[in-house]
């Protein structure tokens, strides 16, 4: 008997095997295959979005701490806490969504540029040793 339990990245196979015992009792076994179906678009995109999340959060620690002094709220946030007072809690709820997102889009850029600036590092610094030589070459003829 097979059974199929699909999730979102990968099905699961119950395969169930019975077999006469020699008192005429059934022995059942439940084998559990599980194979991985995701697309290489999505391996591509969890690649990439793996390389990226490393980068969250790298340069928290020269922003100030959070209990020095309370950061003054954006328009969003003000419309949110209005949205509230009035009690129309569905807006406030599609704000508070969008505030999120926007949160989470500037940890991503913010990431991105981590990202970009710790390659152009590694990269120049393959070059500082050769220069470093060179100069140190031409000490004698300046």
């Amino acid at each position: 008997m097979y059974t199929m339990a699909n999730s979102t990245n990968s099905c699961v196979y119950h395969v169930t095997k019975t077999d006469k015992r020699k008192h005429g009792m059934p022995k059942s076994t439940v084998f559990v295959i599980a194979i991985d179906v995701r697309t290489e678009v999505q391996l591509e995109k969890e690649k990439h979005w793996d390389g990226l999340k490393q980068y969250f959060g790298v340069n928290d620690r020269f922003h100030p701490p959070a209990c020095s002094k309370p950061a003054p709220k954006s328009g969003l946030e003000k419309s949110i806490e209005r949205a509230i007072a009035e009690g129309d809690i569905a807006k406030a709820e599609e704000m508070s969504d969008r505030l999120a997102t926007r949160e989470l889009a500037v940890k991503i850029a913010q990431a991105a540029d981590c990202r970009d600036f710790a390659k152009k590092q590694i990269a120049w610094g393959t070059f500082e040793a050769k220069k470093r030589w060179e100069t140190k070459s031409n000490m004698g003829y300046m």
